[in-house]
């Protein structure tokens, strides 16, 4: 059927770099709250560095959303759209609609009501793509996204040390916390703030990226960014070594090669040798695009409390309690997803070369029984991927191939 009230293609457009996967003292504690406006809270679950939010669409039972800064505007995952027996008035296919290049089938729906904690979103109309895929890589249930409407209506206050989100009237708000004010340009609906990246050999690199709070990683840039600045060559000089990785998202995989930058600046906030990568060869979607750099995400995002000022064209940075922990990245060279419905059935897609992963003999298609004596159905992908990124540490594995199960030493060590 094709969409005849609205052109796909623009709503399409809206979904930006939606539902990226790959993957000292107590700053915080001289802290005062902001004011002003009467702050309305609600608790968000931090898994794989992304908040997750319980939303009941309509009646429905509470269902599990991610927010996402970068997505322009809120989405349904199609299946738990299906589930919850929502009717669809059009559907079509577009490309380029998210970060990979494959054609998203997209489907309307009108007069949908989202309703969080804090806030009723009563929409017009509602995209709904499919997500289960996206689940996959993050582990977990993805029903949907909150995302611009929220932001753009109230000033919205994302506290990582608490796992609370709180929103503020912007008429009446008034901050009068210790932070530095970050400006935020939007285009269209995406945020999109300036950092600075060092590498040896060059002056600071200055980049426009997009906001994207549920990207589990620091930093990714497109391809044309990193060919015009040669980041290949540039990280190779911090860690010696990029390893192949890839990042899952609506439009399908892409792949990228990560390493680390020297520091990156964001404000007045310097953070040392912080994980970056870079898409390889990307044809579309939007790590092809020119317009931006690349993104930041939450394994960056997490060190501070971020207050989100659209009305004011600000992002306010507090350093939180986790400020300066070192960036942790794979220490064993797996990719690893879930492929059941519970998210508790653990398979290696893919195996870098000399790396702890291979040299154990793990092999992609292996399926992942038990972890260091434990049942694997006990951990959750993230727990799994965390004890991955400790180095140097001795695991145990039990693994299936095929019809055969075997007992896998694996010693892993920092690879970049």
């Amino acid at each position: 059927m094709r969409l005849k009230s609205v052109r796909i293609a623009a709503l399409a457009g809206i979904l930006g770099f939606a539902c990226l996967v790959p993957l000292s003292a107590d700053q915080g504690s001289e802290r005062r709250p902001v004011a002003g406006g009467g702050s309305r809270v609600m608790p968000f679950r931090l898994y794989a560095n992304a908040i997750w939010v319980n939303v009941r669409v309509g009646n429905s039972r509470p269902l599990a959303f991610q927010l996402d800064t970068a997505c322009g505007a809120s989405v349904l995952n199609r299946s738990t759209a299906d589930e919850i027996g929502l009717q669809f008035i059009g559907e079509a296919s577009q490309a380029n609609a998210g970060s990979g290049d494959n054609e998203t089938r997209i489907a309307l729906y009108p007069g949908v009501s989202l309703r969080l904690d804090v806030d009723t979103l009563d929409l017009p109309r509602t995209l709904a793509v499919p997500l289960d895929e996206v689940a996959k890589a993050f582990g977990t249930p993805l029903d949907g996204l909150i995302g611009y409407e929220l932001m753009a209506r109230n000033v919205v206050q994302i506290d990582y040390d608490s796992e609370t989100v709180s929103v503020f009237d912007p008429q009446t708000f008034e901050y009068e916390g210790p932070g530095t004010a970050v400006s935020l340009e939007l285009n269209g609906h995406e945020p999109i703030v300036h950092i600075r990246i060092g590498l040896p050999g060059k002056e600071p690199i200055e980049a426009a990226v997009l906001l994207d709070a549920p990207y589990p990683r620091s930093m990714t840039f497109g391809t044309p960014f990193a060919l015009q600045q040669d980041l290949h060559d540039s990280m190779l000089k911090v860690t010696h070594r990029l390893l192949p990785s890839a990042v899952f998202g609506v439009g399908g995989k892409t792949v990228l090669e990560t390493g680390r930058v020297e520091w990156v600046e964001l404000g007045s906030y310097r953070l040392n040798l912080p994980d970056a990568a870079f898409a390889s060869h990307a044809r579309g979607g939007a790590f092809a695009r020119t317009d931006i750099a690349g993104i930041i995400g939450g394994e960056l995002l997490r060190r501070f409390r971020v207050i989100l000022d659209y009305s004011r064209h600000r992002m306010i940075l507090e350093p939180g309690r986790h400020f300066a922990d070192p960036f942790e990245t794979d220490a064993s060279g797996l990719l690893i997803m879930t492929t059941d419905k519970e998210h508790r059935d653990f398979q290696v897609m893919e195996v870098a070369d000399q790396t702890p992963g291979a040299e154990a003999g793990i092999r992609q298609g292996d399926r992942i029984l038990s972890f260091d004596g434990k049942p694997a159905s006990l951990l959750t992908l993230w727990q799994l991927r965390t004890l991955l990124k400790k180095a140097p540490r001795d695991y145990t594995l039990t693994i299936q191939r095929g019809n055969e199960t075997k007992q896998i030493h694996l010693a892993t060590r920092r690879l970049t």
